[in-house]
């Protein structure tokens, strides 16, 4: 932070470029390729990069925010260095929490939206930490002391930045944070030997570093953005040397260099950095810049003599600290190595044990990826065990808390709906069975009714769109018991995109308009369906099943999302159902709706259906990737309708007049 009771920060994202929506756009942007030593071949190109700079250092409510003077050297400094990296630089100052919104999502859309592209946007200004939520201040936001819903309209989620990383398609993004905070937010970072330099620039990335971890405090004249500068300039070259700094090597270079200073300055900072959500291979990617006028790697046949060290640079005890400290990395890993088998072999004898009972197999296998949830950049056994071991845990299903319904013998429907292959009552309520190709989705009857939508206040990791207003719907509707399975979308549009596969599984990395066509065939199958996605309203009216708390119940009970779901979806209905026998509305996987995300009314309203045009459509319910507060019932999320994700899918929602 920059003042003591208040954590700011200068927050560099690496990602993307934003031209004509309020910022000053300058040319910088240059092709760059990568050439293997070896063979000469060109292994990775990037046709374009284009960088995002964002300043904010006049705050409005001055008793909570000090303006920072520094930041409009610093942005000069940060652009003039990405302009001789070759990006296209865009320059946006002293943004609300509206215009980050809106810079942000237009650049994602416009500059980061081809995958030939490298993408960095940095942010320098006030941030905060509240409990384990990090947000960029925006230049409008009250103190969070005081004033928390003034702050919380102004201030703008990480999390949210880090759900438009993850819309972008640019290959290689980076976001560096110069300010103190919580590292735990993001994947822990991969960093490892540079000879997979190549390899890794081929694949995709979403990168983070931060200059400090929680509780510590960035200076306003920024350590962290000297560093990055000399860094990218070649100081960081320092493992391979080869004319390139890739985002591992920045991240080692960055946590020895701003540690270092900060020490010597009397100061306490230890740079972080991770990744955002593993998807799509992208952990696997590393960021590459490439040093000005340093040789290019195509003409590297020997390691290039040592750099003369130059003042702040890397200098000979600098490179024996870094040899030391790989060492030691080596001997780490060889004794990781050692515990990960021992300990899968005592899992796999559990698991093999006729005597032990399916949950504590469970248990062992649960334990076992929570003791080795660290990933071993020197290795990728880890990876292969983790990945048997959440197959072997997967795979114990008889131990799963599958709520038993009160039995009752289908039949066939007589005045319920046409679509129904059976019809019946339980203790939930009134249920109707939609058949396709011998997959079975139940959908539940939910009563019209009226209820508070939204969120108070004083609700814990709350956003500023969830503000609470009374909604009425005055038409009984259908609704899916469960997520859609990937049984029930290959049956009726016979592929399957899923990432992780199993009928059994919500259906991921489907779009908003992929869905469209799967409603349209649907629909076309059965008859008088009508089927569709529920409205908002109607999707957070039956989450809530009558209660007004941020969840249906006990979270870990109902859900599975980041802190138990083990890095992957489960099939449909393993939790337990809220009270009108609805599963799975909190976590697995987020849920689109019909509606364009926007703001809500400001007074009552009757069956709302959200605004009449936007960019992004409303998803909820959060995923098996997310932290338990993007799973609350009145949490809002939004997405592009072309976007997919292995954390999105969609559940079956239609009227009760579709029938005879």
């Amino acid at each position: 932070m920059r003042i003591p009771q208040i954590v700011p920060f200068f927050a560099a994202l690496l990602a993307m470029t934003v031209v004509g929506y309020g910022g000053e756009a300058a040319r910088g942007d240059r092709p760059l390729s990568v050439v293997d030593p070896s063979t000469q071949a060109q292994v990775a190109s990037f046709s374009r990069s284009h960088a995002l700079v964002i300043g904010n250092g006049d705050y409005q409510v001055k008793s909570a925010w000090i303006d920072l003077p520094g930041v409009v050297k610093d942005l000069a400094r940060v652009r003039t260095a990405l302009e001789r990296h070759g990006f296209t630089v865009t320059v946006a100052t002293n943004q609300t929490k509206a215009q980050l919104e809106t810079t942000l999502t237009t650049f994602i859309s416009r500059q980061a939206g081809q995958e030939d592209t490298r993408a960095v946007v940095y942010y320098a200004g006030h941030g905060y930490t509240r409990g384990k939520v990090g947000y960029l201040v925006g230049v409008d936001a009250g103190n969070p002391q005081n004033d928390l819903p003034g702050f919380l309209n102004g201030a703008y989620p990480i999390q949210s930045v880090k759900v438009k990383a993850e819309e972008a398609l640019a290959r290689h993004v980076m976001f560096l944070f110069d300010s103190c905070f919580s590292g735990s937010l993001f994947v822990p970072l991969r960093t490892g030997p540079g000879d997979y330099l190549l390899a890794k620039a081929r694949d995709p990335v979403r990168q983070f570093l931060t200059s400090g971890s929680a509780n510590e405090s960035v200076p306003d004249r920024s350590l962290f953005c000297d560093e990055f500068i000399r860094g990218i300039d070649g100081a960081a070259d320092v493992i391979v040397r080869d004319g390139y700094v890739t985002g591992s090597e920045l991240a080692v270079y960055l946590k020895e260099r701003v540690q270092q200073r900060a020490q010597a300055e009397g100061l306490n900072l230890h740079p972080q950095a991770g990744t955002g959500q593993p998807d799509e291979g992208r952990e696997l990617g590393d960021f590459i810049f490439q040093v000005p006028g340093g040789t290019p790697v195509a003409a590297v046949s020997q390691p290039p003599p040592a750099k003369v060290p130059t003042a702040g640079g890397f200098d000979d005890a600098d490179i024996d600290r870094q040899v030391a400290a790989q060492k030691a990395a080596k001997e780490q890993s060889a004794t990781f190595q050692s515990a990960l088998a021992s300990a899968f072999a005592k899992a796999e004898a559990r698991h093999s044990d006729a005597d032990a009972t399916a949950e504590q197999k469970r248990e062992t296998w649960r334990r076992f990826l929570k003791a080795f949830a660290v990933d071993d950049p020197l290795s990728a056994e880890d990876e292969r065990l983790r990945a048997l071991a959440q197959t072997r845990l997967t795979s114990i299903r008889d131990a799963a808390p599958v709520p038993v319904p009160v039995p009752e013998a289908p039949v066939r429907p007589m005045s319920g709906p046409a679509w129904a292959s059976a019809t019946g009552k339980d203790q939930y309520g009134t249920w109707a069975d939609l058949t396709v190709g011998g997959v079975v989705q139940r959908m539940r009857l939910i009563k019209a009714g009226t209820f508070t939508m939204g969120s108070p206040a004083n609700e814990a990791s709350r956003d500023a769109d969830e503000t609470q207003h009374q909604v009425t719907l005055t038409k009984d509707f259908w609704l899916g018991d469960s997520e859609v399975t990937q049984g029930l979308w290959q049956a009726v549009v016979d592929n399957n995109p899923s990432k992780f596969q199993g009928a059994d599984l919500p259906v991921e990395r489907v779009s908003w308009e992929e869905c469209q066509g799967f409603f349209e065939k649907l629909n076309g199958q059965v008859r008088s369906g009508g089927f569709r996605f529920p409205s908002e309203a109607q999707w957070e009216y039956a989450c809530r099943a009558g209660t007004t708390g941020a969840y249906a119940g006990d979270v870990g009970g109902l859900a599975w999302l980041g802190d138990n779901a083990g890095g992957t979806t489960h099939a449909v209905k393993t939790k337990g159902a809220n009270a009108w026998g609805l599963f799975d509305l909190h976590g697995n996987v987020w849920e689109w709706c019909g509606d364009w995300y926007g703001d809500y009314p400001a007074g009552a309203a009757r069956d709302p259906t959200g605004p009449a045009s936007g960019s992004n459509r409303v998803n909820r319910g959060g995923s098996w990737y997310y932290n338990a507060w993007n799973c609350r019932a009145a949490g809002r999320d939004g997405s592009e309708p072309g976007n997919r994700f292995s954390s999105l899918g969609f559940r079956l929602s239609a009227p009760v007049q579709a029938g005879p």
